[in-house]
């Protein structure tokens, strides 16, 4: 991952997972033809990372106020806990910059993952942008997009592209 990577997308992934896989027993959950597809939906949640984000070069401290869906399917005649997963996010999101000096930022958030899993690969792609508005009248635009892909347990293919613009 980038040095300059804008919200610590593997973490994300990590609570994602976490998400997901509490959220497959819930008695919710529907049956689909060869496994189990389920669908989950949470409105108002708010995010505070508890460690600064560097974002463009600047660390921040962040909150969010996010609306997200998760999808799971399960094929169950594969030995893969998860084998396709979603989840989706938007909302609001403050940036209160750590050096005082600089302006604080607030705005949209909208962030993406998706990723797929067969006995040999498994794949994962994420994408954040953030739409922001500064206190002293700037913006700030962001789109990172992340991915990676794992065949017979190797990772053969890995990037983090970020682009700001002020």
């Amino acid at each position: 991952m980038s040095k300059n990577s804008i919200l610590p997308v593997v973490g994300r992934l990590l609570a994602s997972l976490a998400i997901v896989s509490l959220l497959l027993v819930s008695p919710t959950s529907s049956s689909a033809q060869n496994g189990k597809v389920a669908t989950f939906t949470f409105k108002g949640k708010d995010v505070v990372f508890t460690f600064p984000v560097e974002v463009c070069g600047v660390s921040y401290n962040v909150t969010e106020t996010v609306n997200f869906v998760d999808h799971i399917t399960d094929d169950l005649s594969t030995p893969n806990p998860i084998d396709h997963f979603t989840h989706t996010e938007n909302g609001r999101v403050t940036l209160v910059p750590i050096n005082p000096s600089l302006p604080t930022y607030s705005g949209r958030v909208t962030f993406w993952i998706g990723g797929n899993s067969n006995p040999n690969t498994d794949g994962v792609t994420a994408t954040l942008n953030l739409n922001l508005d500064g206190s002293d009248g700037s913006t700030l635009s962001v789109h990172e997009t992340f991915h990676l892909t794992i065949v017979d347990g190797n990772l053969v293919r890995s990037f983090d592209k970020i682009t700001c613009n002020q």
